[in-house]
């Protein structure tokens, strides 16, 4: 219900989102343990990498939050038996002013281009418990809409979900998550 409010708010124009400066990092580490619990519920792994010292990013906590864990979610809910999903948050070398967020697609998606993956149709044959009630399109097109809201993007494709989020200008406090 949450995600649909939020789809129909951007839709109209009427999504207001309370930016400030956010430590990713904590709230990436937070969600971290859940997200590596629902992974092991499945018979995979969830391997995080974030890089140490990051800068504070400017958002909305709830946006930044819902985007995070539509991905992870989305992304872990399709991982087979065996296989491990690799995630990294650290800044984007071609643009000093932005984080992103890496996480490697699913082999599940493997060979699916970016109109596949965003058509609200798409369906993935098999066993998917965690699964997005309105889909994985739909999923992926409200994380992308979340973050073009926010002054960021989110690339589907090449074998992975990146989503690039603007840095705040104020100064991050010493932190080691790496």
């Amino acid at each position: 219900v949450d995600d649909l409010d939020t789809a129909a708010r951007i839709e109209t124009s009427r999504l207001t989102l309370d930016n400030r400066p956010l430590e990713p990092a904590t709230l990436l580490a937070r969600l971290e343990a859940d997200y590596a619990a629902l992974a092991e519920s499945r018979g995979a792994t969830l391997m995080m990498a974030i890089a140490p010292s990051l800068p504070l990013l400017e958002g909305d906590m709830a946006a930044v939050e819902r985007m995070f864990t539509r991905l992870l979610a989305s992304t872990i809910g399709l991982a087979q038996a065996g296989e491990t999903i690799v995630a990294r948050l650290d800044l984007e070398p071609a643009d000093a002013s932005k984080l992103r967020f890496i996480l490697a697609q699913p082999l599940a998606l493997a060979g699916r281009d970016e109109a596949a993956l965003l058509d609200p149709a798409f369906a993935v044959e098999g066993d998917w418990p965690a699964a997005p009630a309105l889909g994985l399109g739909f999923s992926l097109r409200l994380v992308r809409h979340l973050a073009r809201a926010s002054g960021g993007t989110l690339e589907v494709g090449g074998g992975a979900f990146i989503l690039s989020l603007p840095l705040s200008h104020a100064e991050a406090p010493a932190s080691d998550h790496g």
